[in-house]
């Protein structure tokens, strides 16, 4: 499978969170991949377990950005709203495929280009911004939700 590694040219996967989703973005962009492929080739069946995969991921992969990382970033001035956005137009997209719904291919091809874009913003902009904007005090809060959202 040709997925391009992510970045780390700043030294944010030194921080726990920033390594986690960073390695559910390879996760997911291996899945995009292999959805892209099975839709091109016409089989629908492994389309929709392909797509169910990635739903999977990618809704623990948005609880953890959404509920820690994301607001952080918001009181520190870097917007979020799009991203969140971004989030809810390629889930629905997804669960249709998933659930076997009516999902045109050019819908499809244009939810997975805007996952990977999604992908491309948070590792080269979102991810670095974060590792250089919040404080201690910041990663201290996130570190405590995480931990508040997983018991």
């Amino acid at each position: 499978e040709e997925v391009a590694p992510v970045c780390d040219y700043c030294d944010c996967r030194t921080r726990p969170l920033l390594a986690h989703l960073g390695a559910d973005h390879e996760r997911i962009l291996a899945g995009v991949h292999r959805l892209r492929t099975a839709s091109g080739a016409g089989d629908a069946d492994r389309r929709m377990v392909l797509a169910s995969e990635l739903v999977d991921v990618l809704e623990g992969h948005g609880r953890l950005e959404e509920a820690a990382l994301y607001p952080e970033l918001a009181l520190a001035g870097v917007p979020t709203d799009a991203m969140e956005a971004e989030h809810e137009q390629v889930d629905a997209v997804l669960r249709r495929v998933a659930g076997a719904g009516e999902v045109e291919p050019a819908e499809l091809a244009t939810a997975l280009r805007r996952l990977e874009a999604h992908i491309h913003r948070e590792e080269y902009d979102l991810f670095p911004a974060a590792h250089q904007v919040l404080d201690d005090a910041a990663w201290d809060r996130i570190h405590l939700e995480l931990a508040r959202t997983d018991s």
